[in-house]
């Protein structure tokens, strides 16, 4: 949780989007993307279709947080390099 706290902050200073890319010892790396994060980019690429898992969690400022986590190879199959650009393009609109 400590890293995800850190990833929020980070993300919060450089007006990013949160994303926290992990791997354990021997084990495929994971991205894990707030649930927010997940729907608007589900608004630009419609659906995953490989499985996440989902935790809620109660955060340090009280609120309840979700987070999806997917494995690396399918998120960044799924989110494109072509797609982050059209999502950036349109947020400076």
């Amino acid at each position: 949780m400590d890293f995800w706290e850190q990833t929020k902050a980070d993300a919060e200073m450089s007006k990013r989007m949160p994303m926290l890319i992990f791997s354990r010892d021997y084990h495929v790396p994971v991205v894990c993307v707030p649930y927010d994060v997940f729907s608007i980019i589900h608004g630009y690429v419609g659906s995953i279709f490989s499985k996440r898992l989902s935790l809620s969690f109660q955060g340090e400022d009280d609120l309840t947080e979700t987070l999806a986590f997917y494995r690396a190879d399918d998120f960044f199959g799924w989110l494109t390099p072509e797609i982050v650009k059209v999502m950036y393009n349109k947020k400076e609109e």
